[in-house]
């Protein structure tokens, strides 16, 4: 049934308690007063108004690696779908990247991306009406990065009773980690790196005649947490 709302002396109204993306009836009616008493006029025709879907909140990563970010974000009610731009820091200006056609999906993986890179974001609903696409207001900026690339070229050399371990660099790390298997364990053991100058690391005071395996994989600290890239090859080298 209909609700009364307010009763005003101007040809205009505003009504602030509705919610995004629903469709709301109107009809209004004149009226006149005559000592006290109220007569009413005949109701208008009734008019249908669909409000723009709510403002997209808590968008997250789900997932990453050197290559995508899985974006996520908090269902909008009414929403029929969802659009999805990322900031173009040559243009200075946000692109799209997809229109999602379905209001109950609420993630999507942004592919092709540079490893090791930190990326921007906005995501914003949107409603279709018989009329037309509503759209509701943007989410606030999002920023993340990507996981450094895979660490390649990872060789060893031995004497005096150590091992020299070279690799190539990885673009935009922040630093690596080195693993050394350890037989006793069966777990391989690591020692961290710092600095994207450092491109070796020595392990002395090793048995000569023994077996080493080691691995290395490339990091990169983004506020304040580390993402880890892929590990490299193992190499296997007998000490001298």
């Amino acid at each position: 049934k209909y609700v009364y709302l307010k009763s005003t002396k101007n040809c205009k109204y505003t009504d602030e308690d509705v919610k995004g993306g629903k469709t709301y009836q109107y009809r209004v009616r004149c009226y006149w007063t005559i000592g006290g008493t109220n007569y009413y006029g005949n109701y208008s025709s009734v008019i249908s108004v669909t409000t723009p879907p709510a403002k997209v909140t808590e968008v997250d990563t789900e997932t990453r690696s050197s290559t995508y970010l899985t974006l996520n974000w908090k269902k909008v009610s009414g929403a029929s779908g969802y659009r999805i731009y990322k900031y173009n820091t040559s243009s200075k200006s946000y692109e799209k990247v997809t229109t999602i056609s379905k209001g109950s999906t609420v993630s999507y993986k942004i592919t092709g991306l540079t490893a090791a890179t930190e990326y921007q974001f906005k995501v914003r609903a949107y409603k279709k009406t018989d009329t037309g696409t509503l759209w509701g207001s943007s989410s606030s900026a999002y920023k993340d990065c990507t996981k450094p690339a895979q660490t390649k070229n990872l060789k060893a050399a031995t004497k005096s009773s150590a091992v020299t371990l070279t690799w190539s660099k990885v673009a935009r790390a922040g630093g690596y980690q080195i693993y050394r298997y350890n037989s006793k364990t069966k777990k391989y053991e690591n020692a961290t790196v710092k600095g994207n100058k450092t491109f070796s690391y020595k392990n002395t005071k090793l048995k000569k005649g023994s077996t080493m395996k080691y691995k290395v994989r490339a990091y990169k600290t983004y506020n304040g947490t580390n993402y880890y890239g892929a590990y490299s090859e193992v190499v296997s080298i007998k000490v001298k």
